[in-house]
């Protein structure tokens, strides 16, 4: 025996819409807009498809202004940026070891009148597995506007 026949609303379209924008999987939608899977599935195809794209786009449009904005700028999210859009990967240290024993980052915030990005000076050349980073633990470190970044073997 089938069950009454289902007429979406202007009203349920937009709660599944939203819903599915919030990346909520498809038995949770169906439960919170009091459906079944299946009723989901038959009547709201395009409102899931549509929900979880916009929410791409507000998630994408965060991490690129994260990324990209002026001051600050998120490492982290440039790093997943180009990891998943632009084809980089991590990579561990070469075959048969560089001889490379530790590397040390500056950034030197530059001076407001300044317009120039921070410098990075980095030697050895080679960097070896930097797996095993630890911030220094200096009591000048960010007092006059550096912090530093060490690499070197565990």
């Amino acid at each position: 025996m089938r069950g009454r026949s289902h007429v979406p609303t202007e009203e349920s379209r937009r709660v599944v819409r939203g819903l599915a924008g919030l990346g909520m999987i498809v038995d949770d939608v169906a439960r919170l807009a009091g459906i079944t899977e299946n009723t989901l599935r038959k009547h709201y195809t395009e409102e899931m498809a549509v929900g979880r794209a916009e929410a791409n786009v507000r998630v994408s449009r965060a991490l690129f202004q994260a990324a990209t904005k002026a001051e600050r700028p998120n490492v982290i999210a440039q790093m997943f940026w180009l990891k998943n859009r632009a084809g980089w990967k991590d990579i561990g240290a070469p075959p048969g070891g560089s001889g490379a024993t530790s590397l040390r980052i500056e950034f030197v915030q530059a001076a407001p009148s300044r317009p120039e990005p921070p410098t990075i000076e980095a030697e050895p050349a080679v960097i070896a597995d930097n797996s095993h980073a630890r911030a220094p633990r200096s009591a000048q470190d960010g007092a006059d506007g550096t912090f530093g970044v060490e690499f070197g073997e565990c």
